[in-house]
């Protein structure tokens, strides 16, 4: 902060120094222009605020915690959502088949003037049995209608029950490929995470190295004024030190990269630095054996759950499809008040009510095979989705095998990497002692560092490769969480 005070007042002496007409006086900041001060304050201020803007965001995480964020974020889960909630509405819209419809409607009629009016006068019926004139008016011009009808299904043929029960099997399938959208996320975030720690130890790996080299430089120089090392010796440390810069530069544009897409993998700003918590992964031999893993994923993945759920679906599809060649019975009521009321006679130009209740029954008794088509296509949907049940399951039993040896694999190359650098830091030590005491050459100490260096590098790859195995062996498997505790 003393810093940065001290540059910001050195900065504003020099503004103020090139305004035109200012006098300057021995004391900093001693002007007789006052608005050109502030005017100078206005710009100093305004070129240090980028600086101030920019400073960087820090956070701390461990595979869990990205797998969290990514969980909220990203948004093929808000898609894998929105299926979820088609699936429940086109349920909803099955379940209310089993319930009453209702209907209601009005009408306004108006007919024409040339509607035939007549009398009947008496036909010698008697006294008595109708009036004198009796007036048969059907040129009532204006009609008004209420109608009001309840409609309940008897009997479907099943079809009801059956696309009830495969909107309910298809939901639960989107809900499972929801899971399973969350799994390949979390699989995602994880081989990203993993990606960074491997970056960012990759590039202390060239750091330390850069040190090393640097200070073995610095001696070399220094035994070369002396006359006790070679310009040859010099020329080829500073070889290699600038061989170490480029590889710092590609070791820093790597890093930012994968910081970049572990950000975008958990959904935050690419402007915040992600630290990850969780930096190595210690040793720990499998257990279980293949068929074991298997049994297990069989129980635990939810993409072959879903498929299971789509092979009910479609089952009970079919069932229903065929049940469309019976009958359809409904129980109906209705109720209309209008003005006239056409089931009345005579018509009455006033407002009447009249109820009537019944059964109904509808059967096509020829369609040219419709049903017949729709029965075919939905059983062929559902040899399908049996087909892709047992693809799935084929699938899911070679990538758990694929991943349980690829952690096998990575294991072994752990250990053996682990192993190496431990040999290359002794022959290391050892060299650079005897190149201190004039025993061995500056060729031998640059080319035992390179070992040294690809050690190390060895190391950080073998331990990303080992932790990313494992997070292929969880995501084969069904977890959703690693298995291997930091």
């Amino acid at each position: 902060m003393l810093s940065t005070v001290i540059s910001c007042r050195t900065v504003l002496d020099q503004v103020v120094r090139s305004i035109p007409g200012t006098v300057w006086s021995a004391q900093p900041l001693r002007v007789k222009r006052l608005p050109c001060v502030l005017f100078a304050c206005i710009l100093v201020v305004a070129a240090l605020a980028p600086a101030v803007t920019h400073a960087q965001e820090t956070m701390r995480l461990t595979p869990e915690a990205c797998v969290d964020l990514a969980m909220t974020s990203q948004p093929q889960l808000r898609m894998a959502g929105s299926r979820v909630e088609a699936a429940e509405a086109s349920r909803g819209e099955m379940q209310s088949w089993r319930w009453p419809t209702v209907r209601a409607g009005a009408s306004y009629r108006r007919l024409s003037s040339n509607v035939t009016t007549f009398i009947l006068e008496d036909a010698g019926l008697g006294d008595g049995l109708l009036p004198d004139d009796l007036r048969f008016d059907t040129s009532l011009p204006d009609q008004y209608a209420l109608r009001g009808e309840v409609e309940q299904r008897l009997f479907s043929g099943g079809q009801t029950r059956h696309s009830v029960d495969a909107a309910t099997q298809a939901t639960r399938a989107e809900e499972h490929r929801r899971q399973s959208v969350a799994q390949d996320v979390a699989h995602a975030v994880v081989k990203a995470y993993w990606t960074l720690v491997a970056a960012e130890a990759k590039q202390e790996v060239t750091a330390v190295a850069k040190r090393q080299v640097a200070e073995q430089l610095r001696v070399t120089r220094v035994r070369f004024r002396e006359g006790m090392a070679l310009r040859s010796d010099v020329l080829a440390l500073e070889a290699r030190a600038a061989e170490i810069n480029a590889d710092r530069r590609n070791a820093d544009a790597a890093v930012a990269s994968a910081r970049r897409h572990l950000a975008d993998r958990i959904g935050i700003d690419p402007a915040i630095v992600i630290e990850p918590a969780t930096r190595r992964i210690p040793y720990s031999p499998l257990r279980h054996t293949t068929e074991e893993l298997f049994t297990r994923a069989i129980a635990m993945r939810p993409d072959l759950a879903a498929d299971g759920r789509s092979v009910a679906a479609w089952r009970h599809r079919s069932r229903a499809a065929e049940g469309a060649r019976w009958p359809q019975v409904s129980f109906v009521a209705s109720y209309v008040y209008a003005r006239p009321n056409m089931t009345m006679f005579p018509l009455e130009d006033r407002f009447q009510g009249t109820w009537e209740v019944g059964v109904q029954m509808s059967v096509d008794l020829w369609d040219w095979n419709r049903r017949g088509y729709r029965a075919q296509q939905v059983e062929a949907s559902w040899q399908e989705a049996m087909e892709r049940q047992q693809m799935t399951r084929q699938a899911i039993r070679l990538e758990v095998a694929d991943a349980r040896d690829e952690v096998e694999r990575a294991a072994d190359v752990l250990v053996a990497s682990r192993e190496r650098e431990k040999a290359m830091e002794e022959v290391f030590r050892v060299v650079r002692r005897r190149h201190a005491a004039g025993e061995a050459l500056t060729v031998e100490v640059l080319s035992t560092e390179h070992e040294l260096r690809r050690a190390r590098v060895a190391v950080v790859e073998a331990e990303a490769r080992y932790a990313q195995a494992h997070a292929g062996l969880d995501r084969a498997v069904g977890r959703m969480r690693s298995g291997v505790q930091p």
